[in-house]
């Protein structure tokens, strides 16, 4: 229970053991000339053994300092608002962590800096691989040299590699520990002034990132490497978690395997953004969000790709080409993507997805389509004026939960972007496995879309289920949507489905649908069981016939009009509000409801 307290401008040196004592150093403390050992084993302070630093801890060049606790009590403190300074040069320099064979998890917590020397003779190390490392919340590692020989590390404080030799991570597993080889990092890791951070594994491993690893300093513009090294096995390294690599603006930024051996799987709700290289992998999977970020900057994948099927597919993954800059996946070459399966992609402004540098691998896709991963998207923001589906043909949006067991969701979305598609636009929903599926074209902020038909079409279709299938189109603030065809607006029920399907054409905030006649087709709008509604000053003109069935809606309010010019046919129910309109030109049928500005009428 006796505490030793070396005081401020008190110096201890050289080699040997201090043990039995609840150590507190202010002042300086320095390991030189062989292993100096702090053994707190059995000096717990409540229940864990602590050793606190608040001065200066030096391990001079070829020494060691050891921090010993055998008492198997779980957990061992060293409370640092110092510095810890590992001095390496020429000859091996080690902070040992050893539990004597223990499951032990050594936190290294304060506000204090473990400072390392720019050499790898540098080294962290268990003693028996059954400890753990937890660098923890507002704690400082920074220099170069290899951690090593631990059960788990985690940082949820702040490492950096800032020195040439940079920072190694060996995940290999003593025989003593169990589990997968995993790098937790919930904290911040920072990789810059030319730097590496080399990740080492046998086998397969993970990098659980809930925090940021960012490559490159944004005050001195230098780079950062991120590498992967399995000595030689083949094998695979997943980034999860919900964290980022963020990439500065210099192209040099990288994040590569170290004998071209190793795959990697960048997965669900993990994204790498910035400016950079992904390379020198036998493989490359993203099932999380690929962003490139920096006006006049790229951020490419030269690995092989395995979203990419080779012949027009894009599966699973999200995509975001910021604007004025390139995402760029090489495998695709000069190809266009025809198809999103899973795939979510997203374009801002003059943003470029390509796979050559040049061309635009966005305008041929024809199909957007949930796929495996249950949601597919295609996004244009304050894109521009382009054309969609080059290829011709029609322009489909397919939301299908077969095989899901979560929600199936597919959408085209146009953000204050002019786009024509070279065909028929079909927005199509089905429900296979008794759950939710949602297809949709959404306009927004002034967007522009031209199509020739439209089919917008919702079908429940599992037996005996309560499935849910929504078609949606929408449009709003001051968006249009031209069709020179038909519209058709199905939703319906087969396979004795106890679901509800629907489908809605949705305009609001001054939006414009138009109707009109072209290449033979009458411009037609027909309305099954689906619904058509208008709001805040927006307008709907038909050049066809109107025809809304029995179990049809449309609803025309707050200062919107609908026109029909060749006639209207109503089996369902016409609501119409006040200060709105419907203008008719031709015949006007009615078996089913009228209501003028929230009176019901009998006849029209």
């Amino acid at each position: 229970t006796e505490t030793l307290i070396n005081d401020v401008s008190h110096t201890i040196t050289g080699s040997g053991t201090i043990s039995n004592l609840n150590l507190t150093n202010n002042g300086t403390l320095t390991a030189n000339g062989g292993n100096l050992v702090l053994d707190v084993s059995g000096t717990s302070q409540v229940t864990n053994s602590v050793v606190t630093n608040n001065g200066t801890l030096n391990v001079k060049d070829g020494a060691t300092l050891t921090v010993r606790d055998t008492s198997n009590s779980g957990y061992t403190l060293v409370y640092n608002n110092g510095v810890i300074n590992l001095n390496g040069g020429v000859a091996p320099t080690s902070v040992v962590l050893d539990s004597g064979g223990n499951q032990q998890i050594f936190i290294v917590a304060g506000h204090g800096a473990l400072n390392l020397t720019d050499s790898a003779n540098n080294v962290i190390t268990g003693a028996s691989g059954n400890e753990s490392l937890y660098n923890d919340i507002g704690h400082v590692i920074q220099g170069s040299g290899t951690i090593s020989n631990f059960a788990n590390i985690t940082n949820n404080g702040i490492l950096t590699s800032n020195g040439a030799a940079g920072v190694t991570i060996d995940l290999t597993k003593s025989s003593l520990a169990s589990g997968p080889d995993t790098f937790t990092n919930g904290g911040v890791v920072n990789i810059n002034r030319g730097s590496s951070l080399t990740v080492v594994s046998n086998g397969g491993s993970e990098i659980l990132n809930t925090g940021t690893l960012q490559l490159g300093s944004t005050t001195d513009g230098s780079a950062g490497n991120l590498v992967l090294n399995d000595r030689g096995n083949g094998s695979t390294f997943t980034l999860s978690g919900n964290g980022s690599i963020q990439m500065t603006n210099n192209a040099a930024n990288s994040v590569k395997g170290f004998n071209g051996t190793e795959n990697l799987i960048n997965d669900v709700n993990h994204t790498i953004a910035g400016a950079g290289t992904i390379s020198s992998f036998n493989s490359f999977t993203n099932n999380g969000t690929l962003q490139s970020v920096y006006a006049g900057s790229a951020l490419v994948v030269s690995s092989g790709l395995t979203n990419w099927d080779g012949a027009g597919t894009l599966s699973g993954g999200t995509y975001v080409a910021g604007d004025a800059s390139k995402l760029q996946l090489s495998s695709l070459g000069s190809k266009q993507i025809q198809t999103l399966s899973g795939a979510n992609v997203t374009i801002n402004g003059t943003g470029l997805l390509t796979g050559d540098g040049v061309t635009n691998a966005v305008a041929a896709i024809n199909t957007i389509s949930s796929g495996s991963s249950g949601t597919g998207s295609l996004s244009l923001n304050s894109a521009g004026t382009l054309t969609l589906a080059t290829s011709g043909g029609a322009f489909a949006v397919s939301s299908n939960d077969a095989g899901l067991t979560a929600a199936s969701n597919a959408s085209l979305q146009l953000n204050a972007t002019t786009a024509k598609v070279i065909g028929d636009l079909t927005n199509t929903v089905n429900t296979y496995s008794g759950g939710n599926a949602t297809g949709s074209v959404l306009l927004n902020n002034g967007a522009n879309l031209t199509v020739n038909n439209l089919t917008n079409s919702a079908s429940a279709n599992t037996s005996g289920a309560y499935d849910t299938a929504s078609a949606n189109i929408r449009l709003s603030g001051l968006s249009s949507l031209t069709v020179n065809g038909n519209v058709n607006n199905i939703a319906q029920v087969t396979n004795n489905s106890l679901g509800s399907p629907s489908a809605s054409i949705n305009l609001d905030g001054g939006s414009r649908l138009a109707v009109n006649a072209s290449g033979g087709q009458a411009g037609a709008f027909t309305n099954t069981e689906g619904s058509l509604n208008l709001s805040n000053n927006s307008t709907a003109t038909v050049a066809g016939l109107f025809t809304n069935d029995g179990s049809s809606g449309v609803n025309v309010a707050s200062g919107s009009v609908l026109t029909t010019r060749n006639g209207f046919s109503n089996a369902g129910s016409l609501n119409v509000s006040i200060n709105s309109a419907l203008a008719n030109t031709g015949s006007f049928s009615n078996s089913g409801t009228v209501s003028l500005y929230g009176r019901d009428c009998a006849e029209w």
